[in-house]
C-alpha cells in the first residue's frame, strides 16, 4: 500500500507553476491606431466632399445632354447637305463632260466637301460617344 500511496501522491501532487512576466508596451501601437483613425476620418470627409462635387458634375453633364443631342442632329443635317452638294457637283460634271469646259474647280469643291464630311463624321462619332458616356454615367 505504501507504493500505492506514493504513486497517488506523485500523481495528484499540486505543483506550483509560475508564469513568466512580460512587459507589453501599448503606447506606440495605440498612437498608430489613433493616427489611422484620424486618417480614416479625413478620408471619409474627403469622400463626402468628392461625392458632393460629383453630384454637381453629374447634374451639369445631364444638363448638357440636350445640347449634345441638338449638336448631333445639326451635324447629321449638315452631312446630308454635303452629300447632296457632292451629288449635284457630280451631276454638273456629267452635264459638262464633252463640252470642253474644265471641271477642275468642281473637283476642288468636291474635295473640300469630302474633307468637311470626314471631319463632321469624326466629330459626330466623338459627340455620340460622349453622349453615351454621359447617359451611362452614374
Amino acid at each position: 500500500m505504501n507504493t500505492e500511496k506514493k504513486v497517488f501522491n506523485k500523481l495528484f501532487k499540486k505543483e506550483k507553476v509560475e508564469l513568466a512576466m512580460h512587459k507589453v508596451e501599448l503606447g506606440p501601437n495605440l498612437d498608430k491606431v489613433d493616427n489611422i483613425i484620424k486618417s480614416v476620418k479625413t478620408y471619409v470627409s474627403l469622400g463626402s466632399k468628392l461625392e458632393n462635387k460629383l453630384s454637381i458634375v453629374k447634374k451639369e453633364m445631364r444638363g448638357n445632354v440636350s445640347d449634345l443631342q441638338k449638336g448631333i442632329d445639326e451635324m447629321q443635317s449638315d452631312m446630308s447637305v454635303l452629300v447632296r452638294a457632292g451629288g449635284e457637283i457630280d451631276d454638273v460634271k456629267k452635264s459638262l463632260s464633252g463640252s470642253g469646259i474644265s471641271t477642275a474647280p468642281l473637283d476642288s469643291r468636291k474635295k473640300d466637301i469630302k474633307e468637311s464630311y470626314n471631319k463632321l463624321a469624326k466629330a459626330l462619332n466623338d459627340w455620340n460617344k460622349l453622349l453615351v458616356e454621359i447617359k451611362n454615367f452614374n
